[in-house]
């Protein structure tokens, strides 16, 4: 996701080459045909007895594939399809090299002609759907995935890709069933918990969440980013000591060089902070605010949290240069703004207070969130009296 958003391709289908028995015919071949041969068209075949066998050309290209030498293995395929356009095989295979050059079209396009050509060809039909999803055509990659799902029941991997779907269409519901039955096949598969328990916190079931994620733990209890959602998850329930406890140990399982490294890892750091502020340890609060902010000084909720926290302190000036900037990284966000403005009224800076509520209640409106805009709107009248 960006689950939080983004999801890694590594989870989709695995892409493969598979070489299926395709005898060519001879009655296909027309041997006054193809002759405008380029001086690299020698380069696919180790004969010039076989500079007009497709299979030979397809099985060059393969190994070119393999040993990542890209533009000659579509070359090679390029040849094969030539000489013989129905094979297949040859189409999927060319069909993956497009998808290592990223032009996604021409591969769904070959994937179209090998699964035309022969319909229960494996690896075409199983790869389609992936592409799809490259190409951010989530409808098209479902209905390609039906199939899939139809012609290899008893495979969890389909399940769990079409789930993968449904989530980005927002379709939650129908992603948690998708998860679920690629559960059911393999009851210890880990992904198909961790994935559906973010489902669960998306609609809101977060007790549903807790419970998948303790079974990835269970499963892999070096798993750190479980015990990081698991965490987030006790902190909606108001469990703050529970929250503590699994982003504690999901730092400790934490590779330290990549924190240090990556500034995503600036969010449990900013996460443990608001635990620590709702249990009131103000001065541990303080501390993971800094380190998420060191870690990456671009991180607006950071300094959005640590200007509240300031404001329970009541170092006021302190509030309103960590909402400033909050601001600044991001001028969408209406907590900033609404805080802001509520401190600076709170220092009988009216007019500059005002300005920050109407801004919040202009954001909150702008987003569909009603109950927030009518709450602005309600607080601002006293100040028209």
């Amino acid at each position: 996701m960006k689950i939080k958003g983004q999801f890694s391709l590594a989870y989709l289908a695995t892409i493969i080459i598979i070489i299926l028995s395709h005898e060519v015919s001879l009655a296909n071949y027309n041997p006054h045909q193809n002759r405008n041969l380029k001086r690299n068209d020698f380069d696919c075949v180790d004969s010039n007895l076989k500079i007009f066998d497709a299979k030979a050309h397809n099985s060059q290209g393969i190994q070119y594939y393999k040993s990542g030498e890209y533009k000659k293995a579509l070359h090679c395929f390029d040849r094969a399809i030539e000489i013989d356009p129905k094979s297949a095989p040859t189409f999927n295979n060319r069909a993956l090299i497009y998808e290592k050059f990223k032009k996604y079209q021409k591969a769904l396009d070959d994937y179209d002609r090998a699964i035309l050509l022969e319909l229960e060809y494996r690896s075409a039909l199983k790869n389609h759907p992936s592409v799809s999803y490259l190409l951010k055509t989530y409808p098209s990659a479902i209905a390609n995935s039906n199939p899939v799902i139809i012609t290899y029941s008893e495979e969890l991997t389909p399940y769990f890709n079409r789930g993968i779907l449904f989530y980005e269409l927002k379709q939650y519901h129908k992603a948690i069933d998708d998860y679920t039955r690629a559960i059911a096949i393999d009851p210890q598969y880990s992904q198909g918990y961790f994935y559906r328990a973010i489902v669960y916190f998306l609609i809101k079931e977060y007790q549903k969440g807790i419970e998948d994620h303790s079974r990835v733990i269970a499963l892999n209890p070096q798993f750190g980013e479980s015990y990081r959602h698991r965490g987030w998850l006790y902190y909606q329930l108001k469990d703050y000591s529970s929250a503590l406890a699994d982003y504690n140990r999901a730092h400790r399982e934490a590779d330290l060089f990549e924190i240090a490294l990556n500034p995503n890892y600036a969010s449990p750091h900013r996460n443990r902070g608001l635990i620590y502020q709702k249990l009131q340890e103000y001065s541990s609060a303080l501390k993971e605010y800094n380190r998420a902010i060191d870690l990456n000084s671009r991180d607006a909720r950071a300094y959005r949290h640590r200007g509240w926290l300031y404001y329970q302190l009541e170092e006021y000036d302190l509030a309103i240069i960590d909402y400033t900037q909050a601001i600044a990284l991001n001028r969408q966000d209406a907590k900033a703004y609404k805080n802001r403005g509520i401190i600076q009224l709170k220092l009988k800076n009216t007019t500059a207070g005002i300005k920050d509520l109407k801004r919040a209640a202009s954001i909150y409106q702008t987003q569909g969130d009603r109950a927030r805009y009518q709450e602005i709107i309600k607080a601002l009248e006293q100040f028209k009296k």
